[in-house]
């Protein structure tokens, strides 16, 4: 995938319905900008005009005025990009992930723990 990822200029994400958004994280890794409708997936990961673009009126007119207004602005990409990149590793890169996960499983064995012991 990182080899498609790397024939993009930019990730165009036109869902409203998926609920995880791992590809906005494989095209943030992969150094591309995001553009994307406003939906649960997308505001947990982008910051509109930060690491992204955000759309939030959902009509053709507006994606579409979003996509030409970044094509038209390379240095909004290349910081988008940059941020986007940064994020996805700092946040979401499996060694992380793991660790927050392992965190959780804790915190859940404390709690059981304490609960069992208090009966």
């Amino acid at each position: 995938i990182p080899d498609i990822y790397a024939m993009a200029d930019m990730f165009i994400y036109a869902s409203h319905t998926e609920t995880y958004g791992r590809v906005l994280r494989e095209a943030m890794a992969a150094k591309l900008p995001v553009v994307a409708l406003n939906a649960p997936s997308v505001t947990g990961l982008l910051r509109d005009k930060i690491n992204g673009r955000i759309v939030y009126k959902k009509t053709l007119a507006a994606y579409t005025n979003t996509v030409k207004e970044l094509l038209a602005d390379k240095k909004s990409r290349e910081t988008y990009a940059a941020v986007g990149k940064k994020y996805a590793i700092a946040e979401h890169d499996s060694a992380v992930s793991g660790k927050k996960l392992m965190e959780v499983y804790r915190a859940g064995l404390t709690t059981n723990r304490n609960i069992s012991g208090t009966l």
